[in-house]
């Protein structure tokens, strides 16, 4: 008797067992796969790749104390400081500066400094 309860036990952990892995099995199954980068663009950029990644800036000019400085724009590190003061920029300026005034290029960001500086 006791040798016929431990087989139905055995038996039935066995198919407890069986069932948890046929689930398990489907709901792996139903997971999407992750699309790569290339995958996950949108077919309407395709081709305007080089469109895209001309958005991505390279610097952010904010002011330090009373000095503008320019930061990487991913990082955050100090790349520049700058002897240009704050206070004698245009109101304009001030203005976009609070906003945050990015550049694209090194070009970009020195022409902007030229202009601003004595």
């Amino acid at each position: 008797m006791k040798q016929q309860i431990r087989i139905c036990l055995f038996g039935a952990g066995i198919l407890t067992v069986l069932i948890i892995f046929i689930v398990l099995g489907v709901k792996i199954s139903n997971v999407k796969k992750i699309k790569s980068p290339e995958e996950s663009i949108p077919k309407e950029t395709e081709g305007k790749q080089d469109e895209l990644t001309k958005e991505i800036y390279k610097y952010e000019l904010r002011f330090e104390d009373e000095n503008l400085c320019v930061y990487k724009y991913l990082t955050g590190e100090l790349f520049l400081e700058t002897s240009i003061k704050f206070y004698e920029l245009p109101e304009d300026i001030k203005e976009r500066i609070h906003e945050g005034i990015r550049f694209k290029t090194d070009k970009e960001m020195y022409d902007f400094l030229e202009s601003y500086s004595s």
